[in-house]
């Protein structure tokens, strides 16, 4: 089976490919998936610089270095600490699949296609697998 791709090389400019299995396919839409998320990070970087930017031109900002005493390093850090905790806790309460499902999303930024496909189940079980863990962590979270 030869089937024709687009290949995303920069913004503007693509090369069509011949592939011949369906994993090569895959693979093309796969990389075609991560620079989208790539430029979308662009975007979003630029969006957040050029605000700055301008409010520093126009309105008279003036970015000031972060002060922190020591006491409000140290509080800062042991809340930090706290929350990290509270979240492994959390995600222990888990079922493995959860758990696993979360991590994917979450942690390692898949989208819930994806997690799909790699655990070969459908979007919808990935998805109301999800919810569930999600309303676990909640339920969780909100007891302590």
């Amino acid at each position: 089976m030869k089937k024709e791709v687009v290949y995303r090389i920069t913004r503007t400019q693509y090369k069509k490919l011949e592939v011949e299995t369906k994993e090569q396919e895959e693979l093309v839409k796969e990389l075609n998936r991560d620079f989208e998320r790539e430029v979308k990070r662009e975007k979003t970087a630029r969006a957040r610089n050029v605000s700055l930017e301008y409010l520093m031109e126009s309105e008279g900002f003036e970015p000031v270095a972060d002060i922190q005493t020591g006491e409000d390093a140290y509080i800062q850090k042991t809340e930090s600490e706290t929350l990290k905790k509270r979240v492994h806790s959390a995600i222990a309460v888990l079922t493995p699949r959860q758990k696993e499902i979360v991590i994917k999303v979450f942690f390692e930024e898949k989208s819930q296609a994806e997690v799909a496909k790699e655990l070969g189940v459908t979007e919808g079980t990935v998805s109301v697998t999800l919810e569930r863990a999600l309303t676990n962590l909640k339920k969780f979270l909100e007891k302590k």
